[in-house]
């Protein structure tokens, strides 16, 4: 045996001699003849007749432990017989174990394959196939016309739009599918790939045998990447499509190129060898014992190789059943999202309830995944006008519309009916906005709906997105019921913050040990009176004047240190008069404009992060108790920014300055609060810098940082902003189209 390639070779004669029969009762014509081999399984065989069901278990068994096989396939390709007998009603061994039927799941291929075979193949190797000379080569059977060709000895093949989808004079847009295998891809898939086509977009694939992921499999990938993009004039972007076992293969190449990919669409994709086909089986195909592949597992399994996508920013979207005992959406999808978001990754993921590793219709015919993939594959930007699309737009370009839930009280057949509408007038969906009643009809009182997301309102919720999802249709959801940010949820600490002084004038020399008066302010309090949440900021001491200038920052003393937790002020007290002012940051109180009747809270603090993630997570996690995964829910709108005219402050505000500005505010604060320095431009200076300071964090933690972290589902954010006093922030228009509303009198 060729000590370059430590995969067992199990070889498959014609020679017409009987054999002895085998532990689980092959037919005669199976000679084995073991060998001293240090593997599992480690045999020669010489097989006379057609292989009948039993012998394709035995050859499966065999191929499970990692052996290469050549020779002749008698009637079925040779990588056929080592996955499954093609006959609908043989039973087929998935490779970790478990008994099934061919075709009833996507992982051990479809029944009835039709792919024509070699009249002689070799597989050696770790898979490669050869052929022999002067004999004919394989002719591969494809869903939909295309061209079969070889790359590096391997069969490829891709499938052209038509010449009037053709994108001219620039690359072609693919779709890289895999597994290709000889019953894969196949017909089922074609619903999808006539809409990739339609739009202008290839598909193509190559098979690389049973690699697992290896890396012969991802260097024979780098070889059909070469030949479309640098001699077909292919996009140096593909977006990749993995059914089953084809995450594996896709996932691992992705990883070492993740500059070249666009994005990443999967079927039930396989992402983890523990889960599938176990270290065991799969340790063969990279030419290691289970222990080493364990050992360099960080190297070659998707979940633990996520982190060069998500530098990349690379989109995913999966489609993977809840009751999938093949490939477990816990230990594969479930665990990329989970693990791709936090590494700042994009990732969406559609959990359909009850299904399993199978051929269901919607695994091939969601509209979603091809959305993605149309999206990742041929960037809008990239693409050129079309009369198809004119005279059938995506989604995209159709008109949405803000839907109001009339103080959060709807009715669930007229959800249906007004969607119903909706698809029927050729809309893209509409935006659901729980929102209470800005002027009250006498006549027609509409009663008080449930809490914006509390259990009835969420089982609105569900069903609206529910029939979204039926009609096709795309829901976004307003961040609040009514505006701005904000609701029942948000806890003080992540409440809108201000800036609040109080002040008080002592005359030196003398000692002063006096407790300084708490700020006023209107935030929420608790039994002793005290604000629920607040933050000392500083104690600062000046010269008083009568005009309420300072003669410059110098003159300012910071008193902080000097004063206990009880607010209780210790200092030697200089001659002449002095100004002691005590700044502090709490709660505004100031909660939502106009709420359903049982929806009020309190405004998030705009300029924290922290505070928009909580508060987006929070409206995330409670549509997620409901439902499996978000499908139609595609945004969240933030509308409107109209807050009570205050010192905006947020508790890192001073060490966010210092980066930002390159010096330390507290000495200046009294400029925000009426006094001003002898030397006015000191003055325009500093509040120049607050406000870009306070704009800064405005756009930094609320709209980028919420931003991130609803892309990571991926959740697309709109605002609509407007003000009810000069923004010191950058600001862009919304428009706003008809609204539809939900509430009916006659459903009480």
């Amino acid at each position: 045996m060729n000590s370059t390639h430590p995969i067992p070779l199990l070889r498959m004669h014609c020679e017409g001699r009987p054999g002895p029969l085998v532990d689980d009762g092959l037919e005669a014509g199976l000679l084995i003849i073991r060998e001293p081999h240090n593997h599992p399984f480690d045999s020669r065989t010489c097989l006379t007749e057609k292989p009948a069901t039993a012998t394709v278990k035995t050859i499966q068994r065999i191929h499970q432990q990692g052996a290469a096989i050549t020779g002749c396939a008698l009637g079925m390709t040779v990588a056929a017989a080592v996955m499954l007998s093609t006959a609908p009603n043989a039973d087929a061994l998935p490779a970790n174990g478990n008994s099934g039927k061919t075709g009833r799941s996507g992982l051990e291929g479809p029944a009835g394959g039709s792919a024509k075979t070699w009249s002689t193949v070799n597989i050696t190797d770790g898979g490669r196939a050869e052929t022999p000379a002067g004999e004919q080569k394989l002719q591969k059977s494809l869903p939909l016309p295309g061209e079969v060709f070889e790359v590096e000895g391997r069969t490829a093949f891709v499938i052209l739009p038509s010449a009037v989808n053709l994108h001219r004079n620039r690359p072609t847009p693919w779709v890289w599918y895999a597994p290709t295998l000889p019953g894969l891809p196949e017909a089922r898939e074609s619903w999808m790939f006539e809409r990739f086509l339609a739009a202008g977009i290839a598909v193509a694939g190559v098979d690389v045998g049973e690699s697992y992921g290896n890396p012969q499999g991802r260097a024979d990938f780098t070889a059909l990447y070469r030949e479309l993009v640098e001699r077909r004039g292919f996009s140096r972007k593909p977006c990749l499509l993995a059914r089953s076992r084809g995450g594996l293969m896709l996932y691992n190449w992705a990883a070492e190129h993740p500059d070249a990919v666009g994005g990443i669409a999967g079927i039930y994709p396989v992402c983890n060898l523990r889960s599938w086909p176990g270290l065991n089986v799969a340790s063969g195909a990279y030419g290691l014992t289970a222990e080493q592949l364990g050992e360099q597992l960080a190297q070659h399994n998707p979940i633990d190789h996520l982190a060069p996508l998500a530098k990349a920013g690379v989109p995913i979207f999966h489609i993977h059943g809840d009751a999938d005992k093949t490939v477990p959406l816990d230990a594969n999808s479930a665990a990329v999202a989970s693990r791709y978001r936090e590494l700042g990754g994009s990732m969406r993921l559609r959990i359909p309830p009850g299904q399993g590793h199978n051929v269901w219709d919607g695994f091939f015919q969601c509209q979603e995944l091809v959305e993605f993939v149309i999206a990742h594959a041929s960037p809008a930007a990239e693409r050129e006008p079309s009369s198809a699309l004119f005279q059938n737009p995506p989604m995209a370009a159709r008109p949405g519309a803000f839907w109001d839930w009339m103080n959060g009280n709807v009715d669930l057949d007229e959800i249906t009916r007004e969607l119903e509408e909706m698809k029927a007038k050729g809309m893209s969906g509409a935006e659901i906005w729980d929102i209470g009643v800005i002027r009250p009809i006498p006549e027609e009182p509409i009663p008080a709906g449930p809490a914006f997301l509390g259990p009835e309102s969420l089982k609105a919720i569900n069903h609206a997105i529910d029939q979204a999802d039926r009609l096709g249709l795309h829901l976004g959801i307003v961040a609040s019921s009514s505006w701005n940010a904000g609701g029942s949820w948000i806890q003080p600490r992540d409440a809108m913050t201000g800036l609040y002084q109080s002040e008080i004038t002592v005359t030196g020399p003398t000692r002063l040990a006096q407790v300084l008066p708490f700020p006023a302010n209107h935030a929420p309090t608790g039994a002793d009176g005290m604000p629920l949440y607040y933050k000392e900021i500083a104690v600062l001491a000046f010269p008083q004047s009568p005009d309420k200038v300072i003669r410059d920052p110098a003159a300012v003393i910071n008193l902080s240190g000097k004063m206990n937790r009880d607010g209780r002020l210790t200092w030697d007290v200089p001659p002449g008069s002095w100004v002691i002012a005590r700044f502090v940051t709490s709660n505004t109180g100031q909660k939502l404009m106009v709420p359903s009747p049982n929806s009020n809270g309190l405004l998030i603090d705009h300029l924290d992060g922290n505070a928009a993630e909580t508060h987006f997570r929070y409206i995330i996690d409670q549509v997620l108790k409901v439902r499996p995964s978000l499908d139609a829910l595609r945004y969240m709108e933030v509308d409107s920014v109209e807050v009570d005219d205050q010192t905006d402050w947020t508790d890192s505000f001073v060490a966010e300055f210092r980066q930002r500005r390159g010096y330390d505010p507290v000495p200046y604060l009294p400029a925000l609060k009426g006094k001003s320095f002898a030397d006015p431009q000191i003055t325009s200076r500093f509040q120049h810098d607050y406000h870009q300071t306070v704009s800064d964090l405005w756009i930094d933690g609320h709209y980028r940082k919420g931003s991130e972290f609803l892309n990571t589902y991926p959740i697309s954010r709109v605002a609509a902003i407007s003000c009810n006093r000069a923004c010191p922030w950058p600001t862009s228009a919304s428009t706003t189209v008809t609204t539809h509303p939900t509430w009916s009198p006659a459903a009480g």
